[in-house]
């Protein structure tokens, strides 16, 4: 799947509830095209954007830790990537 068709469709799912890698429920606003905010309990947390998602593209065989090291946000960004990319 290619970076532009991954990352809309993430942006398609604006407004859903999601579930990161460890269980924890979330959802996001779509703030511009390269970057999302996202939302735990009504409160804003983090953002993920489109580089976080390319990243994950091209290191397709890290693990959770090694994806938090490189960029922080990876529970969500690895969530919206596993949703959006079922060959994960």
């Amino acid at each position: 799947m290619k970076l532009n068709e991954l990352w809309n469709g993430i942006l398609s799912k604006e407004g859903e509830t999601f579930n990161t890698i460890t269980g924890l429920p979330f959802t996001f606003v779509v703030i511009d095209n390269e970057k999302i905010r996202i939302y735990r309990n009504d409160k804003a947390v983090g953002y993920v954007s489109i580089s976080n998602i390319e990243f994950i593209l091209n290191n397709p065989n890290l693990d959770r830790h090694q994806y938090r090291d490189a960029m922080g946000t990876s529970s969500y960004a690895l969530a919206l990537y596993k949703t959006v990319n079922k060959e994960w």
